[in-house]
């Protein structure tokens, strides 16, 4: 398994752990890896699709400058297609190029 899925794998439980405790809807699903946790994700609240867009370019931005990492070092996951919209006009507002798979 490549490092970016053990890392989407980890990211996922810990975002299933979020919702068992917040529970909005709850999925049932049973995830695991035999690798670290590696670091806690940050959940943060937002009002508007576009608000969550500007967000989410904004730290990757931020995270880019102060690691010195590159945009190949980001992956942006999304529940729906709709939440794609405001997140790639943030994007290019910053430009900031992205792929869709």
């Amino acid at each position: 398994m490549s490092i970016l899925k053990e890392i989407v794998l980890n990211k996922r439980k810990e975002i299933d752990y979020f919702k068992q405790n917040n529970p909005i809807s709850k999925i049932e699903k049973s995830v695991w890896t035999h690798n670290d946790n590696g670091e806690k994700i940050l959940v943060s609240k937002m009002h508007s699709d576009a608000e969550e867009g500007r967000y989410v370019a904004s730290k990757i931005e931020e995270i880019k400058t102060k690691n010195l990492l590159k945009n190949k070092d980001f992956a942006i996951l999304y529940s729906t297609n709709a939440q794609s919209r405001a997140i790639e006009d943030s994007l290019r507002k910053k430009s900031i190029p992205y792929r869709i798979y």
